[in-house]
């Protein structure tokens, strides 16, 4: 035996007697040597792509690497075949069978961000084999079961190490090569860093030194427990910092939602207690006419009522305050209409003459304003009946012909009314349209008769009477061109 593997030997405490069993020539092994040392700047290569690809994922804390030394290289041969006789490792399979030639580590903070970890890895690498999940003795069941979860092989360290090994595939050229991955915490790195240095390679076996060295192991472990707990407490800190920022903002939202409601209600109330003043002014005009305004009175108080709830419940129970608001208003709206009504029909039987000949000339205008205020009422009590409506309404299409009636008859000259009197024919239409209109002042009366609201059935007697100082208009209009003495008269009569 040579003195350079004597010397070999030594270094790496192997004995003469397990080289020999091995049948490994030295000649052999330095032939794998120089081989070794020609691919080596290529795995150098492999190992920095490895390297700057891991450093891609951000919660990879750090990563080194390594290219394995041609002595240790052969070491690990000479031991693979004392572990294993049969096996064959030669210069021509060495590359595959020594799966270590790079040997990359990837250190994380939190043990728990390993899976992200071993996804990345599946994702960018093929694999060898599965991944090799190393435990140490009394490690917890869910840690466990997270391994097997993604199918990592399990296996129980001698020493106590943890970390999970990849074996990968990488082909830059023509030859593929097995890179070795070591995933592991930042504090698992320290503990085995340092139990490697003081074991290794003198294999020290020493009960007081191993029992530091587990009770190191322990502590590193706690340490990862720990560095969880603090990131997960650290999590739900910011989570609390959150949900109070969360919470400030929407108090302060929802003040300023309730500041806008306050300016709101206060609007309404404001907008509301001025047309209740708008109201009560005309109700007051209407009883210094002399006109009986209980109705409306009755109307406006319930009004008053509803806007005094509706401030007192706004706190207490705002969807019937709503509710309130709303009726106090759509009340409001009716008496509003109903007060217009009846103060233009009171203004316009103060400002006409019924027997003057322009206000019968203007008939016309005067029935279409009845119509359109009878619209109303019929929209605002629903209980005239559509067939009374339309009865009425059919006064519009006659109310044209009335006009020109009168208007034929006015033409007459002076001479001719004379000679042959009025224009009879213009006469008997009118009398036709006087009668029609008698009929459709009982139909409405009828209808009003039949309204229980006061209030609206008072503004329909008015509206009638509003209808019926028209129909008179054109009696007194007739009966005054009736009663014009002519020379001819009774001839012009006979004829029409």
């Amino acid at each position: 035996m040579n003195d350079d593997l004597n010397i070999f030997l030594a270094k790496f405490d192997i004995s003469e007697k397990d080289f020999e069993s091995t049948n490994l020539k030295w000649e052999d092994l330095q032939s794998i040597k120089e081989d070794y040392k020609k691919i080596k700047k290529e795995l150098y290569l492999i190992a920095r792509y490895i390297e700057e690809k891991l450093h891609t994922l951000d919660i990879v804390h750090s990563v080194r690497y390594r290219i394995k030394d041609s002595e240790h290289l052969l070491a690990k041969i000479i031991r693979k075949k004392i572990e294993d006789p049969h096996r064959e490792i030669t210069i021509r399979n060495y590359k595959s069978s020594i799966t270590d030639l790079i040997g990359i580590r990837a250190i994380h903070l939190f043990k728990e961000d390993w899976v992200f970890i071993h996804k990345f890895i599946e994702e960018n690498w093929d694999l060898n084999e599965q991944p090799l999940a190393y435990i140490r003795e009394g490690d917890a069941a869910p840690c466990v079961e997270e391994y097997e979860k993604y199918k990592c092989n399990i296996e129980l360290h001698p020493h106590g190490y943890r970390s999970v090994h990849y074996l990968i595939r990488s082909c830059p050229g023509k030859d593929p090569y097995i890179a070795e991955i070591q995933v592991r915490t930042i504090f698992e790195e320290g503990w085995s860093e340092i139990d490697h240095t003081i074991k290794y390679p003198s294999n020290i076996v020493n009960p007081l030194l191993n029992k530091f060295l587990d009770t190191f192991n322990v502590l590193a472990g706690n340490s990862d427990q720990m560095g969880s707990f603090v990131r997960r407490l650290k999590d739900d800190l910011l989570k609390g910092t959150e949900k109070i920022e969360e919470y400030e903002k929407l108090t302060e939202k929802n003040t300023e939602i309730i500041n806008d409601l306050q300016k709101r209600i206060a609007g309404t109330i404001g907008e509301l207690n001025s047309k209740i003043r708008n109201a009560e002014s005309k109700i007051n005009a209407l009883t210094s006419r002399g006109i009986a305004a209980e109705p409306f009175k009755n109307i406006l108080s319930e009004v008053r009522v509803k806007a005094s709830r509706f401030e007192l419940m706004m706190a207490a129970n705002p969807h019937e305050a709503a509710n309130l608001l709303e009726s106090a208003e759509q009340k409001l709206e009716r008496l509003e209409k109903l007060l217009e009504m009846t103060i233009e029909e009171d203004n316009h039987a103060n400002n006409t003459d019924d027997n003057s000949e322009e206000e019968a000339g203007s008939y016309k205008n005067n029935v279409n304003r009845f119509i359109h205020n009878l619209k109303t009422i019929a929209e605002l009590e629903g209980s005239i009946a559509p067939k009374t409506l339309t009865n009425v309404e059919g006064q519009a299409d006659s109310g044209a012909k009335i006009e020109n009636a009168v208007n034929e008859i006015s033409s007459r000259s002076g001479f001719a009314k004379f000679l042959i009197g009025p224009k009879y024919k213009g006469i008997k239409s009118l009398n036709v349209e006087i009668v029609a209109n008698q009929a459709r002042i009982k139909t409405l009366t009828d209808a009003a008769n039949s309204i229980t609201d006061p209030a609206v059935k008072f503004v329909l007697q008015k509206q009638i009477g509003l209808f019926t100082r028209e129909n008179n208009k054109l009696r007194a209009f007739v009966a005054k061109r009736k009663r014009s003495a002519s020379l001819f008269g009774w001839a012009a009569k006979l004829f029409n």
